[in-house]
């Protein structure tokens, strides 16, 4: 992300291979820098064969030496190398907050109370916060990221599941589970008018015990290499 520009921070999208994270910079950042959020270890880090210059912070690690403008036009890689981990202070700072039923008796399960994990152990997903105050996860490039909430029911019942997803395309659509306590649910994404206008999609209606709720929702295939934007699930009391 852009550290200078708080209204546009997201630079591009990041993959990952095997002791190395690709970053690539879809937009030339404000200043000589470049932060990879919640990420440490000890890495190096270049821009072709500029190396730079990486440093720990509370946000996560800071990337500098930067031109002034970029190399070349369109995407631009930075390359990251060495043993990446999730910074302690951010797990900390990540606890899942507990969701409780609101309106109407509805647990809403925003993307704002989300937490990523990743096979790798560096989920690579960037929150988007919308100007009408709602959010959304995307940046899923790979199956396996799983997309974490907890909630807290406070009764026994029959409970309509509903993920909200956006997905503008057309054709093949992306698979995905839905794990609700001890319930696997199955779903496909469905075609929305672009990424910030989610489609409901219903699931069915589940039985599930008083007290804590684990939600876990995992794209298991991807269509033309993406996934959807997650932008939360919906319980709602049948």
């Amino acid at each position: 992300r852009d550290p200078c520009d708080p209204a546009r921070p997201a630079l591009g999208v990041a993959t990952a291979a095997p002791g190395r994270i690709h970053l690539l910079l879809e937009r030339w950042p404000s200043a000589d820098a470049v932060v990879v959020p919640h990420l440490g270890g000890t890495l190096r880090a270049r821009l072709g064969a500029t190396a730079l210059r990486v440093t720990a912070g509370p946000d996560g690690l800071h990337l500098r030496g930067l031109p002034a403008s970029p190399p070349h036009p369109g995407p631009v890689e930075i390359v990251l190398s060495g043993r990446p981990r999730i910074d302690e202070r951010a797990r900390a700072a990540a606890e899942l907050p507990v969701q409780t039923p609101g309106l109407l008796g509805a647990v809403v399960l925003d993307a704002a109370s989300a937490r990523c994990s990743a096979p790798s152990g560096v989920p690579l997903q960037h929150l988007k916060r919308l100007p009408d105050g709602r959010s959304s996860i995307g940046f899923f490039f790979a199956p396996g990221v799983a997309v974490e909430w907890s909630a807290r029911l406070p009764r026994a019942g029959r409970w309509r599941v509903l993920a909200r997803l956006a997905r503008p395309a057309t054709g093949e659509q992306a698979a995905f589970a839905l794990r609700v306590g001890r319930h696997r649910l199955a779903g496909e994404t469905v075609p929305t008018a672009s990424w910030d206008d989610p489609a409901e999609i219903d699931l069915g209606t589940v039985a599930l015990p008083k007290g804590p709720l684990a939600v876990r929702l995992v794209p298991e295939r991807l269509a033309r290499a993406w996934f959807a934007d997650v932008h939360g699930v919906v319980l709602v009391p049948a």
